[in-house]
Protein backbone atom coordinates (compact mmCIF):
# COMPACT_ATOMS: atom_id res chain seq x y z
CA UNK A 1 0.00 0.00 0.00
CA UNK A 2 1.34 3.66 -1.19
CA UNK A 3 2.41 5.66 1.63
CA UNK A 4 -0.23 9.10 2.13
CA UNK A 5 1.59 11.89 3.87
CA UNK A 6 -2.28 12.87 4.58
CA UNK A 7 -3.68 9.97 6.36
CA UNK A 8 -0.73 7.68 7.36
CA UNK A 9 1.76 8.86 10.77
CA UNK A 10 4.81 10.50 9.66
CA UNK A 11 7.84 8.04 9.83
CA UNK A 12 10.09 8.09 12.74
CA UNK A 13 11.83 5.17 12.47
CA UNK A 14 13.22 2.37 9.23
CA UNK A 15 12.04 -1.11 8.75
CA UNK A 16 15.19 -3.28 9.10
CA UNK A 17 13.16 -6.77 8.39
CA UNK A 18 11.37 -9.35 10.72
CA UNK A 19 9.62 -6.93 12.35
CA UNK A 20 12.11 -4.67 13.70
CA UNK A 21 12.11 -0.70 13.09
CA UNK A 22 14.68 1.25 13.92
CA UNK A 23 14.62 5.12 14.93
CA UNK A 24 16.25 7.79 12.69
CA UNK A 25 16.48 11.56 12.84
CA UNK A 26 13.74 12.54 10.19
CA UNK A 27 14.89 15.84 9.82
CA UNK A 28 15.06 17.53 6.20
CA UNK A 29 18.69 19.01 7.29
CA UNK A 30 20.08 15.45 7.88
CA UNK A 31 18.60 14.16 4.54
CA UNK A 32 20.33 16.91 2.54
CA UNK A 33 23.77 15.84 4.88
CA UNK A 34 22.91 12.75 3.25
CA UNK A 35 22.90 13.80 -0.44
CA UNK A 36 25.83 15.75 0.34
CA UNK A 37 27.88 13.21 1.63
CA UNK A 38 26.74 10.63 -1.03
CA UNK A 39 27.07 12.85 -4.31
CA UNK A 40 28.46 15.87 -2.79
CA UNK A 41 32.03 17.24 -4.16
CA UNK A 42 34.06 15.35 -1.42
CA UNK A 43 36.93 12.75 -1.45
CA UNK A 44 35.43 10.24 0.60
CA UNK A 45 35.47 6.20 -0.31
CA UNK A 46 32.72 4.51 -0.76
CA UNK A 47 32.81 3.25 2.91
CA UNK A 48 33.12 6.34 4.76
CA UNK A 49 30.04 7.35 2.89
CA UNK A 50 27.97 4.39 3.98
CA UNK A 51 29.68 4.82 7.56
CA UNK A 52 29.01 8.06 7.63
CA UNK A 53 25.49 8.15 6.88
CA UNK A 54 24.87 5.54 9.00
CA UNK A 55 26.29 7.77 12.02
CA UNK A 56 24.21 10.51 10.28
CA UNK A 57 20.70 8.99 11.09
CA UNK A 58 22.18 7.93 14.53
CA UNK A 59 22.00 4.15 13.58
CA UNK A 60 23.74 2.09 16.71
CA UNK A 61 26.78 0.49 15.99
CA UNK A 62 25.10 -2.88 16.98
CA UNK A 63 22.73 -3.11 14.33
CA UNK A 64 25.22 -1.92 11.69
CA UNK A 65 27.20 -5.09 11.97
CA UNK A 66 24.59 -7.73 11.37
CA UNK A 67 21.82 -5.69 9.30
CA UNK A 68 24.03 -3.00 7.67
CA UNK A 69 22.58 -3.52 4.08
CA UNK A 70 18.82 -3.41 5.27
CA UNK A 71 19.54 -0.06 7.25
CA UNK A 72 20.71 1.16 4.17
CA UNK A 73 17.90 0.04 1.95
CA UNK A 74 15.87 1.42 5.28
CA UNK A 75 17.82 4.55 5.00
CA UNK A 76 16.78 4.57 0.43
CA UNK A 77 13.44 3.99 1.29
CA UNK A 78 12.94 7.13 3.56
CA UNK A 79 15.18 9.19 1.82
CA UNK A 80 12.30 8.49 -1.23
CA UNK A 81 9.70 9.11 0.65
CA UNK A 82 8.52 5.83 0.73
CA UNK A 83 7.44 6.32 -2.99
CA UNK A 84 7.63 2.89 -5.53
CA UNK A 85 10.80 2.47 -7.80
CA UNK A 86 9.55 2.92 -10.97
CA UNK A 87 10.01 -0.34 -13.51
CA UNK A 88 10.30 0.39 -17.41
CA UNK A 89 9.73 -2.65 -19.78
CA UNK A 90 12.54 -3.92 -20.78
CA UNK A 91 12.92 -2.27 -23.93
CA UNK A 92 12.69 1.00 -22.45
CA UNK A 93 15.39 0.43 -19.93
CA UNK A 94 17.48 -0.95 -22.28
CA UNK A 95 17.40 2.07 -23.93
CA UNK A 96 17.73 4.28 -21.36
CA UNK A 97 20.82 2.06 -19.98
CA UNK A 98 24.09 4.21 -19.12
CA UNK A 99 21.62 7.02 -20.25
CA UNK A 100 21.98 10.18 -17.09
CA UNK A 101 18.72 11.95 -17.05
CA UNK A 102 19.08 15.61 -15.89
CA UNK A 103 18.18 16.76 -12.69
CA UNK A 104 17.73 21.11 -12.45
CA UNK A 105 18.46 21.07 -8.75
CA UNK A 106 20.38 20.53 -5.97
CA UNK A 107 19.44 21.29 -2.45
CA UNK A 108 23.14 22.72 -1.23
CA UNK A 109 23.92 24.37 -4.51
CA UNK A 110 20.43 26.01 -4.49
CA UNK A 111 20.14 26.32 -1.03
CA UNK A 112 19.74 30.30 -1.10
CA UNK A 113 17.10 29.90 -3.67
CA UNK A 114 15.42 27.36 -1.80
CA UNK A 115 15.30 29.35 1.15
CA UNK A 116 13.92 32.02 -0.03
CA UNK A 117 11.14 29.94 -1.87
CA UNK A 118 10.13 28.64 1.30
CA UNK A 119 9.69 32.10 2.75
CA UNK A 120 7.87 33.17 -0.45
CA UNK A 121 5.27 30.75 -1.10
CA UNK A 122 4.93 29.44 2.84
CA UNK A 123 6.19 31.91 5.52
CA UNK A 124 8.75 29.50 6.65
CA UNK A 125 12.10 30.22 7.78
CA UNK A 126 14.51 26.96 7.12
CA UNK A 127 16.87 28.12 9.20
CA UNK A 128 14.91 28.53 12.26
CA UNK A 129 12.76 25.69 11.03
CA UNK A 130 13.42 21.66 11.48
CA UNK A 131 10.86 20.04 9.36
CA UNK A 132 10.09 16.34 9.16
CA UNK A 133 11.94 15.33 5.43
CA UNK A 134 8.68 14.07 4.37
CA UNK A 135 6.66 17.67 4.94
CA UNK A 136 9.64 18.91 3.55
CA UNK A 137 9.56 17.29 0.22
CA UNK A 138 5.73 17.91 -0.05
CA UNK A 139 6.26 21.58 0.28
CA UNK A 140 9.68 21.89 -2.08
CA UNK A 141 7.67 19.63 -4.56
CA UNK A 142 4.76 22.44 -4.50
CA UNK A 143 7.08 25.62 -4.76
CA UNK A 144 5.33 27.95 -7.08
CA UNK A 145 5.92 29.35 -10.36
CA UNK A 146 6.54 32.93 -8.57
CA UNK A 147 9.64 32.23 -7.21
CA UNK A 148 12.84 32.86 -8.69
CA UNK A 149 13.98 29.14 -8.02
CA UNK A 150 11.40 27.67 -10.01
CA UNK A 151 12.53 30.20 -12.79
CA UNK A 152 16.26 29.09 -12.13
CA UNK A 153 14.82 25.48 -12.83
CA UNK A 154 12.96 26.35 -15.77
CA UNK A 155 16.23 27.90 -17.39
CA UNK A 156 17.87 24.63 -16.87
CA UNK A 157 15.45 22.49 -18.70
CA UNK A 158 14.70 24.70 -21.44
CA UNK A 159 16.07 23.45 -25.10
CA UNK A 160 17.39 26.07 -26.29
CA UNK A 161 17.79 24.05 -29.57
CA UNK A 162 14.17 24.65 -29.61
CA UNK A 163 14.02 28.90 -29.54
CA UNK A 164 13.49 30.46 -32.82
CA UNK A 165 14.37 34.05 -32.19
CA UNK A 166 18.16 34.24 -31.70
CA UNK A 167 17.90 37.26 -28.89
CA UNK A 168 15.99 35.11 -26.58
CA UNK A 169 18.22 31.77 -27.28
CA UNK A 170 20.87 33.96 -26.08
CA UNK A 171 19.30 34.99 -23.32
CA UNK A 172 18.62 31.33 -22.27
CA UNK A 173 21.82 30.46 -23.00
CA UNK A 174 23.14 33.37 -20.78
CA UNK A 175 21.12 31.95 -18.09
CA UNK A 176 21.90 28.54 -18.16
CA UNK A 177 25.64 29.16 -18.12
CA UNK A 178 25.35 31.34 -14.93
CA UNK A 179 22.46 29.05 -12.99
CA UNK A 180 24.19 25.67 -14.21
CA UNK A 181 24.60 22.86 -11.80
CA UNK A 182 27.72 21.02 -11.31
CA UNK A 183 26.44 17.98 -11.16
CA UNK A 184 23.06 16.85 -11.75
CA UNK A 185 20.91 13.41 -11.45
CA UNK A 186 17.78 12.28 -10.78
CA UNK A 187 16.45 10.72 -7.34
CA UNK A 188 16.47 7.16 -8.81
CA UNK A 189 19.90 7.81 -10.29
CA UNK A 190 20.66 8.97 -6.81
CA UNK A 191 19.23 5.97 -5.11
CA UNK A 192 20.72 3.55 -7.31
CA UNK A 193 24.28 5.46 -7.17
CA UNK A 194 24.56 4.66 -2.65
CA UNK A 195 23.12 1.03 -3.80
CA UNK A 196 26.20 0.50 -5.81
CA UNK A 197 28.47 2.15 -3.43
CA UNK A 198 27.06 0.22 -0.54
CA UNK A 199 27.48 -3.06 -2.39
CA UNK A 200 31.23 -2.38 -3.18
CA UNK A 201 31.99 -1.94 0.57
CA UNK A 202 29.53 -4.59 1.82
CA UNK A 203 30.88 -6.93 4.50
CA UNK A 204 33.86 -4.63 5.19
CA UNK A 205 31.55 -2.28 7.95
CA UNK A 206 32.94 -2.72 10.97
Amino acid sequence: MMFSIITDNLPSSIDIGDGVFVPINTSFKRCIKFENIMFGANDLSNRDKVIQSFELFGIPDKLIRNNAKSVMDGIIDFYRCFKPVRKLNKRVAEKMKGVRQPKYFDFTYDAPYIYAAFMHDYGIDLVDTDLHWFKFKALFDALSAETQFAKIISYRGTDVSQIKDAKEKARITKLQFLYALPRTMTEEQKAAEIGMAFQKIEGNIK
